[in-house]
């Protein structure tokens, strides 16, 4: 079936939440992007600003195989 992409929105946190790229915390307060979608069922995950602007040219294999150890936030 494959990704399918609804809505994306830029969120303050109101809990710490996990980010699904890098896997650090989004503290409550911070700023996020809160992503939502199908993929065999509905998805959504929460990303910093900063992962979200890495991954934008990522596509569905990108997605499928990244690993949150290896993925490194830019500062």
């Amino acid at each position: 079936m494959g990704w399918t992409h609804i809505e994306d929105k830029i969120c303050k946190a109101r809990k710490n939440h996990k980010c699904w790229c890098c896997g650090e915390l989004i503290e409550k307060g911070e700023k996020y992007v809160s992503r939502f979608g199908y993929d065999e069922g509905p998805i959504k995950m929460a990303m910093h600003i900063k992962c979200e602007d890495i991954t934008k040219d990522w596509d569905y294999m990108d997605w499928k195989t990244h690993d949150q150890t290896e993925f490194r936030r830019v500062e």
